[in-house]
């Protein structure tokens, strides 16, 4: 499992799509689990199967990416 915190954050653009690649490839793969936690949605939709969303550590939307799709979040 690998645990990424604000993995976007004050990082150069370029360097923000090899990270996005390099997740995909891995998680494409089955050799890892990822936990991402960022405020950067486009970044985390763009990896995320599933998403867990949390206000003041509680959680207020626990639902996969495709049932998300068309919903505005």
């Amino acid at each position: 499992m690998l645990l990424l915190d604000e993995v976007t954050d004050r990082v150069q653009p370029n360097i923000i799509k090899k990270i996005s690649h390099v997740i995909t490839g891995r998680r494409g793969a089955g050799q890892i689990a990822n936990v991402l936690c960022g405020q950067f949605l486009d970044f985390a939709f763009g990896l995320a199967e599933e998403f867990v969303a949390l206000n003041r550590g509680k959680v207020v939307l626990a639902k996969a990416k495709a049932t998300l799709a068309g919903t505005g979040c």
